[in-house]
């Protein structure tokens, strides 16, 4: 799956700058200045941003960051146990990794690339720019993950010893697929704002999120912290493109 955020993610650098002509039509509402940007200049100035965040939080990031710390270290202490609670079951495989595929990169990157072609043929302001927001927030949401995983080197529930130990080779921390499905989810439900849509993106992510771990391909750790940065890298991308429209004359 890395393999195929990084070929992706490759495409879209090489492709970026051929954008710059058209990048009023990408964001037609957002002011003089961001309108000439490319992607690949929305992409780093978000990766500054989220990279230096851990410098930036705030007393009131409290109330939920420590909660969400002691989650993932009561998962992390117990994942070996409810990972190996999951007794074999092909039927359940099975249908852990059909419901994966939905947050493939290949599901995630395309479903957005449609929503920004949709969009723009049909002059939908909206659609086009929850595409390219979407895209944007799945590009970054892409380099997180990898550096995540390089970082951690978590062994999957597959490995021979099945411990989940970390810094041994692997790559199970975070969940790729709980990431971009929930990053795509929360720029949908942040754009439109519609109970029924944020239901439906959000329903599918958790199924995503759910689908890895019932198919043992991360332990519950790796879902939790996968689908949280996600949700919080697609919020962000929706809130900072608002606000560059909210500050045009």
């Amino acid at each position: 799956m890395t393999r195929i955020c990084s070929h992706i993610f490759s495409v879209l650098l090489i492709l970026a700058p051929a954008t710059a002509s058209s990048a009023q039509a990408f964001l037609p509402d957002a002011p003089s200045q961001a309108q000439s940007r490319t992607i690949v200049r929305d992409i780093a100035v978000d990766q500054k941003t989220v990279w230096t965040a851990p410098a930036h939080i705030q007393k009131s990031d409290l109330k939920w960051l420590l909660p969400l710390g002691a989650a993932t270290a009561a998962l992390i202490a117990t994942d070996r146990r409810s990972s190996g609670a999951l007794g074999p079951s092909q039927t359940r495989q099975d249908v852990s990794d059909g419901i994966s595929h939905l947050g493939a990169p290949y599901s995630t990157f395309g479903a957005s690339g449609l929503m920004w072609a949709v969009g723009r043929w049909n002059h939908k302001e909206r659609l086009q720019r929850t595409g390219y927001e979407s895209v944007e927030a799945l590009a970054d949401s892409s380099i997180v993950i990898l550096a995540l995983k390089a970082a951690t080197n978590r062994q999957r529930p597959t490995s021979d010893d099945h411990d989940g130990a970390f810094w041994e080779g692997g790559k199970s921390f975070a969940s790729g697929h709980a990431i971009m499905s929930w990053t795509m989810a929360s720029v949908v439900a942040h754009e439109y704002r519609s109970c029924w849509i944020a239901a439906a993106a959000y329903g599918t992510a958790g199924a995503v999120s759910a689908a890895r771990f019932t198919g043992k391909n991360h332990f519950a750790s790796d879902v939790l912290v996968g689908s949280t940065l996600g949700y919080l890298i697609g919020r962000f991308v929706v809130h900072r493109h608002h606000e560059d429209t909210a500050a045009s004359p």
